[in-house]
């Protein structure tokens, strides 16, 4: 159907960058204009919200935290297999949106037979050395109006896009987190768990 209409979509696409495209914006009581300074305007904004804090952190010695077993211990040091991160991916929704590189869950499914084995490879070598390469690891930040007619940075949410590789080393943790936290999470903080 796009390439029977190509006029049309470029006509929508050219509106949607209009509407998304920041002219000016208030930061500090000015107004931004240019784009340098709308982006270091974007950057120290967004730099001094998700900084770490720096107030003095409670000491947490001698409390007598739980402590997980010696068996699940070593379950969650276990060596992956296939059919775990072949789950992970599963597990994805393959319509959310693209990593950086542009491909979603979906086509990872329909090409899993092709890139399986590299993809269990590079799983593999994380939780072997904990690393992953720079391409995977880096992420490209974008910036939802939270409403019409943004003039805040504050009327932004900062969403950032993450490559579907990172999802899956993340899920795999979280699959793995899930079956010992009951262990070390007290009766009072259960509302946090899934289920519980």
């Amino acid at each position: 159907m796009g390439d029977k209409n190509p006029h049309f979509f470029h006509i929508s696409a050219s509106l949607r960058k209009g509407r998304n495209y920041i002219s000016k914006i208030e930061h500090n009581g000015s107004h931004l204009v240019s784009s340098n300074d709308i982006k270091e305007g974007t950057v120290n904004f967004f730099s001094s919200l998700f900084r770490k804090p720096t107030c003095k952190r409670i000491e947490m010695r001698g409390l007598g935290f739980s402590k997980i077993s010696e068996a699940k211990s070593i379950w969650l040091e276990r060596p992956l297999s296939m059919e775990e991160v072949k789950q992970a991916v599963w597990d994805c929704d393959g319509s959310k949106a693209p990593g950086p590189d542009g491909f979603t869950f979906s086509f990872y499914k329909k090409v899993w037979n092709i890139i399986s084995l590299d993809v269990f490879m590079l799983v593999k070598s994380f939780f072997k050395t904990s690393k992953l390469t720079k391409g995977i690891s880096s992420f490209f930040v974008t910036l939802i109006p939270k409403s019409k007619g943004p003039s805040r940075f504050s009327h932004f949410h900062p969403i950032s896009l993450i490559h579907e590789l990172y999802k899956i080393v993340a899920k795999l943790l979280s699959i793995k987190l899930r079956h010992v936290l009951t262990d070390v999470i007290s009766v009072n903080q259960s509302i946090f768990i899934a289920g519980c």
